[in-house]
């Protein structure tokens, strides 16, 4: 008689779309865009509204991780699924490391752990 081995394939956590900030971030009115926007498979990822270039293009789920990447550049940010609407941005498995600010006053700076919230009120 053989043994019966079965292998069963983890599903993925999935996540809510919208607009992703760090915990404990107030935006201001002028700084509407700030933040991780998750929308239809697509992210754009605005971290400074004083720089010129706005990383965006496909997310995947893959391993409870949020896998944004941009092909033409290859920018990669990656976010550890907490839960569906909470994500921890890990700086070691991210290509982008220069994640310092979150709005033109330098008001919050984000490192390796720092927790992103979805926004209930956009």
């Amino acid at each position: 008689m053989m043994p019966f081995i079965s292998g069963c394939k983890k599903e993925e956590v999935a996540v809510y779309e919208g607009r992703y900030l760090p915990e404990g971030y107030v935006p201001k009115t002028q700084d509407p865009n700030l933040g991780l926007i998750l929308s239809d498979g697509n992210f754009t990822f605005i971290n400074d509204i004083a720089k010129s270039y706005i990383p965006s293009g496909k997310y995947i789920i893959k391993n409870d991780k949020v896998l944004c990447r941009n092909e033409i550049d290859e920018v990669m940010f990656t976010f550890k699924i907490i839960n569906q609407s909470t994500l921890q941005y890990v700086l070691e498995e991210s290509t982008y490391k220069d994640l310092y600010t979150i709005d033109s006053d330098n008001n919050f700076a984000f490192e390796d752990g720092t927790v992103f919230v979805l926004q209930e009120n956009q």
